[in-house]
């Protein structure tokens, strides 16, 4: 999958993504270009991002726990939304 799929698949932006995977600017315009390759830590730290979002959390109707589970994914994400 390419950079600008990973981001949309995370719901993040450029600046967001970068933010979390811990790297330069530069260094991702170079992934970008094609000219430099992730290292393998960049790639594991990618893996787990999108492990982390591809968990499903399955809420019956008239589960109380519902909005805290979501409320600590969301957390875990870095999402800053109010869950209702």
């Amino acid at each position: 999958m390419k950079l600008n799929g990973i981001m949309r698949k995370l719901e993040l932006d450029r600046t967001e993504f970068i933010r979390k995977l811990g790297v330069r600017p530069e260094t991702f315009k170079k992934w970008e270009s094609g000219s430099s390759r992730p290292s393998p830590l960049a790639m594991r730290a990618i893996e787990l991002l999108l492990e982390q979002k591809e968990r499903v959390v399955y809420t019956f109707p008239g589960n109380p726990k519902a909005p805290a589970i979501i409320a600590g994914l969301d957390k875990l994400l870095g999402k800053r939304k109010a869950v209702e």
